[in-house]
């Protein structure tokens, strides 16, 4: 857990990588790890760049969160986390093809959550991630389409509240597809409305000028 919150720390690290990575070997051990515990020690492997290794443990909980035979008891939030984080140990790797795969997973256990308690910023990440795939394999018009519609996801927020440099992550993405096949006039909306989200920074206010530059840089060359 320390590692997850501290990843910079080399000692840390160091006192993970000491400790066997694999999950059969602790279930083996019959340390009654819980699929949180699992979420943790992927969370801190992945900081770390152990994205293999990290993989194992989103996949064991994914299992463990599938087990249940009826659909009421089935957590879709966290299993959809937990789909996504196995898509961005690939991705994080360049198997993007396998990871889309993931990735679009994670869309449709998240999808099922009651729409009282849907947490549609992180749906929108998740059509964000399945977009990055395609885009990476050049699959643009395809990318497109998944940015647009993680747009459209988060624009509705998490219980009332909105991530607008969230939302002009997605933004821009689009405006990169389109210019990025010379559609300069059809970009150039998207990166301004990507310009205009990120001032209205994150859940706290706060407007990161680096990342609005780039929206602002890409105007320009449109």
């Amino acid at each position: 857990q320390s590692v997850a919150e501290k990843p910079a720390d080399r000692e840390l690290a160091f006192a993970l990588l000491t400790y066997a990575l694999e999950p059969h070997v602790w279930d083996q051990a019959n340390t009654s790890l819980s699929t949180a515990d699992g979420d943790t020690a992927g969370n801190g492997l992945s900081q770390i760049g152990k994205f293999e290794e990290a993989r194992l443990w989103y996949e064991r909980g994914i299992t463990e969160g599938e087990r249940s035979n009826v659909d009421s008891e089935v957590d879709h939030q966290n299993l959809g986390t937990r789909l996504h984080q196995v898509g961005y140990c690939l991705s994080s790797v360049g198997k993007f093809v396998e990871a889309q795969t993931w990735f679009e997973r994670a869309v449709a256990e998240k999808e099922k959550v009651d729409k009282d308690h849907a947490n549609h910023d992180s749906l929108g990440k998740s059509m964000d991630y399945v977009g990055w795939c395609l885009s990476n394999v050049g699959k643009l018009k395809e990318a497109q389409s998944w940015f647009e519609r993680a747009v459209a996801e988060k624009q509705k927020g998490y219980q009332g509240a909105v991530n607008h440099v969230n939302v002009g992550m997605s933004l821009h993405q689009v405006g990169v597809c389109l210019s990025s096949v010379n559609e300069f006039e059809l970009a150039r909306p998207w990166f301004e409305r990507a310009v205009g989200e990120k001032g209205k920074g994150d859940l706290q206010g706060r407007v990161d000028q680096d990342n609005m530059a780039r929206s602002l840089h890409q105007v320009g060359i449109c």
